[in-house]
């Protein structure tokens, strides 16, 4: 997961780039498709990234960081309701 590191270094996009490579040997990589799906919330690219954020949940439910991250998205887009109920399924997992 060295992509997280590299994006924290703000370098977006060399993370996104690996990310690519690994959804390349396994598409169902949830980590990969969550961390790009964080770049574009960083990027301010809020539909792209609740887009990814599901694709990664459809593949780990249970995920609290991905699920934290779709309801900050959803938040900054003012679906407040959905980031509630998202926020307390982190609280339920954590």
């Amino acid at each position: 997961m060295e992509y997280i590191y590299i994006f924290l270094n703000e370098e977006n996009e060399t993370a996104f780039a690996m990310c690519d490579k690994s959804l390349e040997i396994d598409p169902a990589h949830y980590h990969a498709i969550s961390t790009k799906g964080y770049i574009y919330n960083h990027e301010g690219r809020h539909e792209e990234a609740l887009s990814l954020y599901q694709e990664a949940l459809n593949i780990e439910p249970d995920d609290i960081h991905t699920l934290n991250n779709r309801g900050y998205s959803l938040n900054l887009i003012g679906n407040y309701l959905e980031a509630i109920q998202d926020f307390n399924r982190v609280l339920e997992l954590d």
